[in-house]
């Protein structure tokens, strides 16, 4: 059954399974906004998410993120475009390999200069936030260690994913 969590004022994530895809005929790997099929089925979305919760999409322009789930489903990240989210799109998401190389970076670097969050685990890989601006030493630190995965609203999934 379709879930509608409400993330923040300007966020709410739609929780579809597979059999809801299915039944709207939607494919997730390729939603096209542009296809006026889709178009359609977001807004019918959208419009129970603000009967429900009172989210409205239509109050200004958003910015909606698919993630597939491995059961077939997918989420919505449904986020309004506002001032508020410059400081989200300074921040950047790093991805370790293993928690040696994590451990090793942060003792190079010093783990509370740079993540405001702990580290997150999802699925063998380990993911830092950095938020602000990263001097260009520390820069290339995390870069031996670990791949620049930033992508608006990754960490929120990895949180809501990973449990954090």
């Amino acid at each position: 059954m379709m879930e509608l969590n409400v993330i923040g004022p300007d966020e709410i994530r739609i929780s579809l399974t597979c059999e809801e895809l299915e039944s709207m005929d939607v494919d997730p790997e390729s939603f096209d906004y542009s296809d006026t099929r889709t178009r359609r089925i977001i807004w019918e979305l959208f419009d129970r998410a603000k009967t429900e919760t009172g989210f409205d999409a239509a109050c200004c322009g958003v910015v909606v993120r698919v993630r597939t789930k491995n059961d077939g489903g997918c989420d919505l990240f449904v986020s309004k475009i506002s001032s508020g989210s410059d400081q989200r799109r300074k921040d950047r998401v790093f991805r370790f390999d293993s928690v040696d190389d994590l451990l090793e970076c942060m003792s190079r670097i010093g783990f509370r200069q740079l993540s405001k969050s702990p580290p997150l685990e999802l699925d063998g890989y380990f993911y830092i936030r950095v938020s602000g601006d990263i001097d260009p030493s520390s820069g290339r630190i995390l870069r031996e260690y670990a791949v620049d995965e930033t992508e608006d609203y990754l960490w929120d999934y990895l949180t809501e994913r990973a449990g954090g």
